[in-house]
């Protein structure tokens, strides 16, 4: 298998594929420039997307990383958000000896008409509705690109609310009609 950059995606960010070797892709990854509030900014790059086909070999994960890792010798941290609320336990960051940075208290899933939206697509002028059960925080891990990074101690923090709930006053009220 082969690692390539793949610069056609329309996300901001570096993309890359592992490809077998009958040119199938196996495995994408994101990484982008950090601009997360409770991770260091300086040196620092954010593991943003990860998806491997069940096809493909088990440790295609690990391998597609450690490729990964050799075109950011520049770069100091690389971390990533662990969503436990999403049945993925992260057992293939436990076994890269990846480090809790932050747990980030507070989660919260937000929903328009009943849809599941996010900070991209959230629309102000509707109603929000949130979720009804309690949460696990999110967690934000570390992993030292260069020999030598001290990983900074855990901290919890609580994750801050960017929503309204209610629809914003400058807009009319969307209706289904």
């Amino acid at each position: 298998m082969r690692c390539r950059y793949g610069k056609n995606y329309h996300r901001p960010g570096r993309h890359y594929a592992l490809v077998t070797t009958d040119n199938r892709v196996a495995c994408l990854a994101s990484i982008a420039d950090s601009d997360l509030v409770h991770a260091p900014q300086e040196g620092t790059v954010v593991f943003t997307r990860c998806f491997s086909f069940r096809w493909a070999p088990k440790n295609c994960f690990t391998y597609m990383l450690s490729k990964l890792r050799k075109t950011l010798k520049h770069k100091q941290l690389l971390v990533t958000w662990h969503n436990p609320n999403i049945g993925v336990g992260g057992n293939q960051f436990a076994r890269q000896i990846w480090h809790t940075i932050v747990r980030e208290h507070g989660t919260q899933y937000r929903y328009q008409n009943g849809i599941f939206v996010t900070q991209r697509n959230y629309q102000p002028d509707m109603k929000v509705t949130l979720n009804t059960i309690p949460l696990h925080p999110l967690v934000l891990l570390g992993y030292p690109v260069v020999k030598g990074y001290n990983i900074p101690e855990p901290v919890d923090v609580q994750r801050p609310q960017q929503f309204t709930c209610e629809p914003s006053k400058n807009r009319p009220q969307q209706t289904d009609s």
